[in-house]
């Protein structure tokens, strides 16, 4: 089910999936897909005046993003951009008043069976449980949103047992 972004009593959450080459996804409290897309990006960073303004614009009440780590081959400024652009994904959406839950990319893939898969399984397993997302998930680069529906997804599955408070 989609629902539609200009309700603003609904409680929504907003994943992300960091980096520059990122994605965000917006779903209700009860894991219902409202919205996803790719990071903004402005001169080769994130852009945070757009990212405030999606922020805006959904309302989220909950933030959750995947906790990440540069990877042992990654080069000093590539991992230099990346942790940039990490910290002001936080920093924004701490800015914006959101509390912020953190997930390992482990425990999300885990719990949908991804781990170890190619990246295109995300895609196929977010359309499998949202198909209004497809036409959010045409392009081959579109995992990042695909990613951050399911860590989005990952969040209300938990807090339903109570994983999150």
């Amino acid at each position: 089910m989609m629902v539609m972004r200009d309700d603003p009593t609904a409680f929504r959450i907003l994943a992300i999936d960091p980096g520059l080459s990122g994605a965000w996804a917006v779903l209700t409290r009860d894991g219902d897909f409202v919205e996803a897309g790719d990071l903004p990006r402005f001169a080769g960073l994130i852009d945070g005046t757009q990212l405030s303004t999606i922020i805006s614009l959904f309302n989220p009440r909950q933030g959750v993003i995947e906790r990440v780590h540069s990877m042992p081959k990654q080069g000093v400024s590539s991992a230099f951009t990346f942790g940039a652009a990490y910290g002001l994904t936080i920093g924004v959406m701490t800015g914006a008043g959101l509390p912020i839950s953190f997930v390992t990319p482990q425990k999300w893939k885990s719990h949908f069976r991804l781990s170890g898969a190619m990246k295109g399984a995300s895609v196929q397993r977010a359309v499998e449980l949202y198909p209004a997302a497809s036409a959010h998930l045409t392009l081959k680069k579109h995992h990042n949103r695909a990613d951050a529906i399911l860590l989005g997804r990952y969040f209300v599955n938990m807090a339903t047992k109570g994983e999150f408070v």
